[in-house]
């Protein structure tokens, strides 16, 4: 018993040596977190109210809105598409309630996103800020027209997804 005692303070001051060289790291901020909300543009289906055989469109990308200068009621917007068009276009794009397929009014007039600039090659961008506040707790996503600001004209859409960002 008296070989087992020293053994113990032996250990126990080493396990307190160890935990003396590790200080913990606390981090405090007073900067709120950051809104970030990203999706995936995902091919759609094409709708028409005419009885017809439909197809896919053929369109993909990603789209990425964090709050803008640090303002909760300004989002940053940037995007990136790939279509199956093959000439120099322009195509409109809107921020929804709800997720892809819902039928819904954009959160903001449609002249206020930038437009997509499609080069010949399909593929197209845009950025801009815009005035509109997402909540966290909230459901949006992101259509990409063609030739019009329906249902039937959307091209591709995205689910936006949310995450708070530490600000840099």
């Amino acid at each position: 018993m008296r070989l087992l005692a020293p053994s113990i303070a032996a250990t126990a001051l080493a396990l307190l040596g160890c935990a003396s060289a590790t200080p913990k790291q606390t981090i405090t901020s007073n900067e709120p977190m950051l809104a970030k909300w990203t999706g995936a543009f995902q091919p759609t289906q094409q709708r028409s109210g005419a009885l017809q055989v439909s197809g896919q469109n053929k369109a993909a990308g990603n789209i990425t809105m964090t709050t803008a200068d640090g303002s909760l009621q300004r989002m940053r917007a940037s995007l990136t598409v790939s279509t199956s068009l093959s000439n120099v276009s322009q195509l409109r794009w809107a921020v929804l309630p709800g997720r892809c397929g819902s039928g819904d009014l954009p959160l903001i007039g449609f002249e206020q996103f930038p437009l997509i600039e499609v080069s010949a090659n399909g593929r197209g961008t845009a950025e801009g800020d815009l005035p509109i506040q997402l909540d966290g707790n909230g459901s949006y996503h992101a259509n990409v027209y063609n030739g019009g600001q329906q249902i039937d004209n959307v091209v591709t859409c995205a689910n936006l997804k949310y995450e708070a960002v530490a600000p840099k």
